[in-house]
């Protein structure tokens, strides 16, 4: 059976650890690392804190890209930020990285809010610039 490209990409941001998440802060491109990401319901689910800058910027422009590295190739996606209520996607989350509960709890009353993207495209580019494969996700 064919390697799906959300297995693909999936592939390529676990085998980059972190990976850079970018967002709009007024009119200027924002970075910064990320490392977590799951597969949920057939697709890529990420997390960040609400006390953080990139959880506001997303909120006021929810275009964002991710740029990973990994293998013999790299991985750009955008699209918009979609939240997702989804108690399911806390749980396991929770459950399959150990550090998550850590982060965020009542304790210290920090929430993360989890967010898929909608609308998205994903470039996957070697980098001997031998082939570049556009896919919507």
């Amino acid at each position: 059976m064919a390697e799906s490209v959300l297995d693909r990409v999936a592939d390529i941001l676990t085998k980059a650890k972190v990976f850079q998440f970018l967002t709009v802060d007024g009119n200027k491109p924002k970075g910064r690392p990320f490392s977590f990401f799951m597969v949920h319901e057939g697709r890529l689910v990420f997390g960040t804190g609400t006390h953080k800058e990139c959880y506001r910027q997303m909120q006021a422009n929810p275009n964002v890209e991710v740029l990973a590295f990994g293998g013999n190739e790299f991985v750009r996606i955008d699209g918009e930020a979609e939240y997702l209520n989804d108690p399911a996607i806390q749980e396991r989350a929770f459950a399959e990285f150990s550090y998550m509960p850590k982060l965020y709890n009542p304790e210290n009353g920090r929430v993360i809010s989890f967010f898929t993207l909608k609308n998205a495209t994903a470039e996957i580019c070697s980098l001997a610039g031998e082939h570049k494969e556009l896919f919507t996700l």
